[in-house]
Parts: C-alpha cells; sequence; structure tokens
C-alpha cells in the first residue's frame, strides 16, 4: 500500500493500474558510460553560462579596441530651401582605458575561469561518483554470478543428496529440513543481489544516459 501511495502520487491516477509486462533492463557499458558523464544535467547548465560568459568577455575586449563609422543623412527642406546631403565621420577612441575598460575586461575574464573551474571540479566530482557506482554494479554482479554458478547448484545438490538419503533410511528429516531451508536462503539472497543490481543499474543509467528533459 504504501509503495502504492508513492506511485499515485508521481504519476496520479495512473498509479491504481495493475502492473503488466516485464520491469525494464538497463544494459550498463561502463566505457559509453565513462563518456557521457559530461552530459549529467548539472554539467550541462555550464555549457550557455560559459558560452555567455566568452561572448561578454569579448564584447568587454571590443569596447578597447578604437571604432570608426560613417553616417550618411538627406534632408528634404520646404520649397524655398535646398535639399540637404550630409556626411559624418564617427571616430571612438577608448580613452582612459587602465581605469574604465581594463576592469571590466578583467572582471569578464575572472568570471569566465570561474566558470571554467566550477565546472572542471563537478566533472571530477561526477567521474569519481560514477566510477564508484560502477564499481557497486561489478561487484554486485560478480557476487551474483558466484552465487548462481556455484552456491546454489551445490544447495540443489545437497538437497537433492540428503532427500535420497532419507528416503533409503540414512539420514533423519532434521538433515533434508535443514538442507532445503539453505536452499530458501540461497534463493532469497539471490532474489537480494538482482534486486540491488537492478537498482543500481537503473540509478546509474537515469544519471548518466537518460537524456535530461
Amino acid at each position: 500500500m504504501k509503495a502504492r501511495a508513492s506511485l499515485r502520487r508521481l504519476i496520479g491516477a495512473d498509479g491504481n493500474e495493475p502492473l503488466e509486462g516485464e520491469p525494464p533492463t538497463f544494459a550498463i557499458d561502463a566505457d559509453q558510460l565513462r563518456s557521457h558523464v559530461h552530459t549529467h544535467p548539472e554539467l550541462a547548465v555550464y555549457g550557455p553560462m560559459i558560452a555567455l560568459a566568452q561572448a561578454q568577455a569579448q564584447e568587454a575586449e571590443a569596447t578597447k579596441r578604437p571604432d570608426w563609422g560613417v553616417e550618411l543623412s538627406y534632408a528634404r527642406r520646404a520649397p524655398a530651401y535646398s535639399d540637404m546631403v550630409s556626411l559624418q565621420f564617427v571616430v571612438s577612441l577608448p580613452l582612459f582605458s587602465v581605469s574604465r575598460q581594463d576592469p571590466l575586461i578583467s572582471a569578464k575574464h575572472q568570471e569566465l575561469r570561474r566558470l571554467e573551474s566550477e565546472r572542471s571540479d563537478m566533472l571530477r566530482d561526477h567521474t569519481e561518483a560514477l566510477e564508484g557506482e560502477l564499481a557497486d554494479y561489478a561487484a554486485l554482479t560478480n557476487q551474483l554470478a558466484r552465487l548462481q554458478g556455484t552456491h546454489l547448484p551445490l544447495a540443489h545438490q545437497k538437497v537433492d543428496y540428503q532427500m535420497a538419503s532419507y528416503q533409503g533410511g540414512i539420514a533423519d528429516l532434521t538433515t533434508v529440513i535443514t538442507a532445503r531451508r539453505e536452499l530458501v536462503d540461497a534463493q532469497l539472497m539471490q532474489l537480494d543481489l538482482q534486486n540491488r543490481r537492478e537498482a543500481a543499474a537503473a540509478k546509474i543509467y537515469f544519471s548518466y544516459l537518460e537524456p535530461a528533459p
């Protein structure tokens, strides 16, 4: 009931519908994940911010360069007067650049460096976090493989052996029950490892592969 209530909170009335089909599976490719870590939503926002800072720094630098322009105008005057054409040359000189343009340019570049440094630090943090999650996923995968490849088959064999011994009058019922309990424990451990591994895969997928809305 608690899980159903949480689902309704997220998706509304559809949360009351019965579950159908198989749960999704997430293929984890470590190399692909490492190459996409920079697309994490927290890192992606820095792209437009840095582009804006670069444009503002270039604009500030442009104010230090002399500029010139030409203005041509035509005026139609009253019939008693001739029309007038004027030509004007405009030259802007960056005066007092040490106290005016230079501080502005320095501030814009400092802001650009700050954003680039923040993105680099965050990229390192997310790369480290991804490597940790990949290591946890690999450990769960290895534990599950060992359980399915060794422990479970042995537990099944032990149950079969103890049951045959019991039927042959060699072992008692307690030994059979103990063997079956060990098998059930192994099966429960298998389910736990599978759930934990799939949860880890989903977390990795939605953090580093699913495109941000």
